[in-house]
């Protein structure tokens, strides 16, 4: 199974697609949530109160969930 293109959007999100241009869900996952998590992994200490700047100037905002954590952007809060 060959990927043809990886999007990474301004939202946080992924899509990726095969040589015919049909999207893999399997592979598709927020970029943001793979960063934070990868970083933990390695022993980073991220919460709740990390400052987190996305592109676009919008801030985002990690919480917790009963499976692990979740994130959501803050629309109202741009930066600079």
């Amino acid at each position: 199974m060959r990927i043809k293109t990886i999007f990474f959007f301004s939202n946080g999100n992924t899509a990726v697609t095969n040589e015919n241009g049909q999207q893999m869900p399997e592979f598709q996952a927020s970029w943001l949530l793979t960063y934070v998590n990868d970083m933990r992994r390695l022993g980073a200490e991220i919460d709740e109160n990390c400052e987190i700047l996305m592109p676009e100037r919008r801030r985002a905002q990690l919480f917790k969930t009963r499976e692990g954590w979740n994130w959501r952007i803050l629309e109202a809060k741009r930066f600079g």
